[in-house]
């Protein structure tokens, strides 16, 4: 199934089911308009009054496929412009009349067809004098004609008996908009719908989405990109007018739902099941996430407690998809958009699965995809955001620059976008992580000196959370294999062992820094200071810290914990063997040795004066 099947079996469960007046999803044949003003026409056809109408109050109007995805004089059915509507227009500003001459052509044609409405046929007769910007201007002295001429104009009647009556509203008045739209469809004759297989009336234009782009849009005649393979156009691709308004329809229907949509630097994401439900967001940055529920619950400090969480919200979430009628769990679609030119829209991303195939791709990305981070001032597992990663990658000035970025044109915001987009597989479709995402941020986290904000001062929240995030990126590409956020003193990758010992040297002179009352946050260690240099030589810059460096901070420790210290740095480098003098640069597992093993030293108890909780 594509996506404009997808789209219009979602239309054809949800139709009249939704009719929010906010946001209701639109029938086939109707658009939704903003009129400026209001015209109320007597029973006689004289005008009663001209008002302003409501900002921001939609109505629901007829509509054709020309007049949607217009980009000459395609007029509106029923409501337009005013350079439509007023016949007087054209000689108070001096532009074209060919608006006026095309809408009156079609509105007095749908009047002309047997039944239709006598209030339809007094609203045409009233048009047909061209007195309305005339009387515009009367109700509203000084208005200037040229400012108004794109603004949208609606019309009421007054029935028998007094009561005011919107055309827009009369039942017989939409009756005869469909019966006489479904006439002049099957006058058009059929063509193979490349969507439904049926042979049905075939689009010639589509709507807009979003200012001038269209998602579906040709200008090909057939002489050139076809010639040798169709004899024309519509044999490449031909989509019915009922599929594509239902297909563009539940678009805009889905970008006002909440929940549903997001709009992430310049992309519309949009996830739902086919019976209009709200399936989680792969790329969620706000909220709790993927693991969160509505009660409040401890936060999770181990792995297992956290795999146990995110099991517990994808249950919940797979018994919100079952479908009864079916005993099966509902389908779920994924798609993102964005503008690729002013006037063009392309999907970057699609993907269909059943609904548990989802939520378990969502499971597996956050029990994967894990690490111990700082939330809400304590420690605890959990999955790193987009925004994390991106802040990690490309560090935090250019995620700043792109959220700031209205326009989402800048070069900071592509970056950040086309890593939203590598992404998105990763995490609904369980896709291998790019490893580039990985070394990326294993590079930024290795310089902690680089993260300071735009006074200098060193940010040790922002370097951290990047630590963090890369450690969790490798457990997702390491996922399968022996990994654990504990500290493991079994594990003898040289990587982490020379991690340990960093972790142990930093630990030393915080220590050492704290007894002394300056704080250890007041500066940075010199393990910090010397982490770049230290992952690109590890051997030599161990030499130097461990003898120059660290016996000053060693003999300001009590001798109990300075003891145990040094005897497991030498524990460590009896493991490490040869390996010591190995200068090679190390990858990113030297991150999860350092941060395990500070993140041991602080929350877990020993048998010793220098393992004690802090």
């Amino acid at each position: 199934m594509g996506w404009m099947q997808a789209l219009c079996k979602t239309y054809d469960n949800l139709a009249g089911a939704f009719n929010d007046a906010e946001n209701p999803l639109i029938p086939v044949g109707f658009t939704q308009m903003q009129p400026a003003y209001y015209v109320a026409l007597t029973q006689e056809g004289e005008v009663d009054r001209i008002t302003q109408w409501p900002e921001k109050e939609r109505i629901l109007v007829p509509s054709t496929e020309g007049a949607e995805g217009r980009t000459g004089a395609f007029p509106y059915p029923l409501f337009d412009e005013l350079r439509y509507m007023a016949g007087d227009y054209a000689a108070r500003t001096g532009e074209s009349e060919a608006y006026y001459q095309k809408y009156m052509e079609a509105l007095q044609t749908w009047c002309a067809v047997p039944g239709a409405p006598e209030t339809l046929r007094l609203f045409c007769a009233y048009l047909s004098r061209g007195t309305l910007a005339r009387d515009l201007q009367t109700q509203f002295p000084g208005l200037e004609l040229k400012k108004e001429g794109k603004k949208k104009i609606c019309f009421g009647v007054y029935q028998p008996g007094g009561a005011e009556s919107r055309l827009w509203e009369q039942e017989e008045v939409l009756e005869s908009w469909r019966r006489y739209s479904r006439a002049l469809q099957e006058a058009a004759g059929g063509q193979l719908c490349y969507v439904t297989g049926a042979h049905l009336p075939a689009a010639e234009g589509h709507p807009k989405l979003i200012g001038s782009q269209k998602l579906i849009s040709s200008k090909e005649d057939g002489t050139l990109k076809y010639l040798g393979h169709f004899a024309e156009s519509a044999e490449a691709l031909s989509v019915s007018s009922e599929a594509s308004a239902k297909a563009h329809n539940m678009i805009r229907w889905l970008m006002g739902r909440k929940g549903v949509r997001s709009y992430i630097y310049g992309m519309w994401l949009l996830v739902w099941a086919d019976n209009g439900d709200t399936p989680p967001q792969p790329l969620e940055d706000d909220g709790d996430g993927f693991e969160e529920g509505e009660e409040e619950i401890p936060a999770p400090d181990t792995a297992e407690a956290y795999a146990a969480l995110v099991g517990e919200a994808a249950a919940g979430y797979r018994n919100a998809l079952i479908n009864p009628a079916m005993n099966r769990s509902r389908d779920v679609y994924i798609m993102s958009m964005r503008g690729a030119t002013l006037g063009r829209m392309s999907i970057q991303y699609y993907q269909e699965c059943d609904g548990n195939t989802y939520i378990d791709n969502l499971a597996h990305w956050h029990t994967s995809c894990c690490w111990s981070f700082w939330r809400k001032g304590k420690l605890q597992i959990s999955t790193p955001t987009p925004k994390e990663i991106a802040t990690a990658v490309y560090g935090s000035a250019t995620v700043r620059i792109a959220q700031q970025d209205k326009k989402d044109e800048k070069a900071a915001t592509k970056l950040v976008r086309q890593l939203y987009a590598r992404l998105m597989p990763c995490i609904a479709a369980r896709k291998p992580l790019p490893e580039d995402i990985l070394w990326a941020a294993f590079r930024n986290a290795s310089r902690p000196l680089s993260f300071t904000d735009d006074k200098g001062e060193w940010q040790t929240y922002e370097w951290q959370t990047a630590v963090a995030v890369t450690c969790a990126l490798l457990n997702n590409i390491k996922s399968g294999r022996e990994n654990t956020m504990a500290l493991d003193e079994a594990r003898g990758e040289r990587e982490y062992l020379f991690g340990r010992l960093l972790g142990i040297a930093d630990y030393i002179e915080e220590q050492a820094m704290r007894g002394n009352g300056d704080g250890a946050r007041r500066r940075q260690t010199n393990a910090i200071r010397y982490m770049q240099r230290f992952q690109q030589r590890p051997a030599e810059t161990w030499l130097r810290l461990q003898t120059q460096l660290l016996l000053p901070y060693m003999n300001k420790l009590p001798p109990e914990k300075s003891e145990y210290l040094a005897l497991r740095i030498r524990q460590i480098g009896d493991m490490l063997g040869d390996g010591l003098a190995d200068n090679a640069p190390l990858g990113p597992l030297f991150l999860q040795g350092y941060y395990s093993q500070k993140q041991a030293f602080y929350t877990k108890k020993t048998d010793n004066a220098g393992g004690t909780k802090e």
